[in-house]
């Protein structure tokens, strides 16, 4: 394994002028003199800080129309279900057909949604053993059209699994990571509606967003930071793409490892583009506690100083097919809760979590379980000024703009 640097070796020291320093100054130079010397170590130490303060743009969206804005998006399992997935499902009221596609796509625009978060296992028929829906190469491709037609921006979101063990590679090997970023940049790199974000620096990268972004042992810190900008420059030297991170600091199961993510690390690292906590709301035992352990989670990622989406989750419920299940959320009060947090804690977006997880019980796509609070709640939330700013939603089919 290649030698890996410490985190802030290459940057620029900020101290003042020495004490001592200064009086050997005062001794040997004419007052003018002094005066410009001190003026120019000043200006280096006041120039250093601007080199190493992060850009007003970091977290922000680069495509097109939508450049400037904040993320408005929803985690997204494309495809018609998997008839091998062993879990079985909430009913939701709009299946994955092609003649309900345009209705699918239709609704995610109209509630103010501006990307897709899309579920990807990999490929070579991962999806297969593990994914609830059939996301194919012919699938995505389809995502992508459909969000295009909707002024809509896709992004991968890299899944865990038996086939890619994150927690456990990562840093130290990240062949996996990087063949299956490879894979994405050749397939769909030339799509113009493959979001990308401004990173610390202001310069553009295309997303990449990660789930379970931890390592299931004890590791230093800056090491796992570190991973991040190595795995970007091989990128980009194997490819000639730009691509940055989105990186989930939460851990599956509720318990489990939250080793590596630091704030004091993770905001010097280049290639980060934002944090995204995903597993926010499964800690605790009434609605009361989830809630207290997710602001927590937000509060200390809101705190760093890195930019911050925001997930809401409209409910959980799996007592329709497991024993004995879990069930909270879907109602009034709990929608009321996790608004809150996400106006008070975000700060380059939010995000859906999730919106047709049927398998998993949780969505805001309409089902007969649950009819259509979960949407009709998330329209009027993204619709907010606190989420979009200038108040507008493109129209797919006239280009038009509407304000509220």
């Amino acid at each position: 394994m290649e030698e890996i640097e410490q985190a802030d070796s290459d940057r620029v020291s900020t101290q003042t002028i020495p004490r001592r320093g200064f009086f050997k100054l005062v001794s040997g130079l004419a007052a003018g003199a002094i005066a410009s010397e001190i003026s120019k170590k000043t200006g280096n130490v006041l120039a250093t800080k601007e080199i190493d303060k992060p850009s007003a743009l970091w977290g922000k969206l680069v495509n097109s129309e939508l450049s400037n804005d904040i993320t408005r998006s929803a985690f997204f399992f494309a495809g018609p279900p998997n008839p091998d997935s062993l879990l079985q499902n909430l009913h939701p009221n709009i299946e994955w057909r092609d003649d309900s596609i345009d209705e699918i796509f239709n609704n995610l625009k109209n509630t103010g949604i501006n990307s897709i978060d899309l579920s990807w296992w990999g490929y070579n028929d991962e999806f297969k053993k593990y994914s609830p829906t059939l996301c194919t190469d012919k699938v995505i491709e389809q995502v992508f059209d459909e969000c295009e037609k909707r002024k809509m921006l896709v992004s991968p979101v890299l899944e865990v699994s038996p086939e890619f063990e994150f927690w456990k590679d990562y840093p130290y090997d990240t062949a996996k990571l990087e063949d299956r970023i490879e894979y994405f940049v050749a397939k769909y790199g030339s799509k113009d509606n493959w979001q990308k974000m401004y990173d610390r620096k202001g310069e553009s990268r295309h997303v990449i967003k990660l789930i379970e972004t931890i390592h299931g042992a004890k590791i230093d810190p800056v090491v796992f930071a570190q991973g991040f900008d190595r795995v970007a420059k091989n990128i980009f030297e194997k490819t000639g793409a730009k691509v940055g991170f989105v990186i989930d600091p939460t851990p599956l199961p509720v318990g489990g490892s939250h080793e590596g993510p630091d704030p004091g690390t993770l905001k010097h690292t280049e290639s980060l583009l934002a944090v995204n906590p995903y597993n926010l709301f499964s800690d605790g035992v009434t609605e009361n506690e989830r809630i207290m352990n997710a602001e927590k989670t937000l509060a200390f990622w809101h705190d760093s100083g890195i930019p911050v989406i925001a997930s809401i989750i409209s409910g959980f419920d799996d007592t329709h097919f497991r024993t004995p299940g879990q069930k909270y959320g879907y109602n009034e009060e709990w929608y009321s809760k996790i608004a809150e947090l996400a106006r008070k804690y975000h700060t380059a977006g939010i995000r859906l979590d999730n919106w047709n997880a049927v398998t998993e019980g949780s969505t805001f796509a309409s089902t007969e379980e649950h009819g259509t609070k979960g949407n009709d709640f998330a329209k009027a939330l993204l619709l907010e000024k606190t989420f979009n700013p200038v108040s507008k939603m493109y129209s797919y089919h006239l280009g038009s703009v509407a304000k509220d």
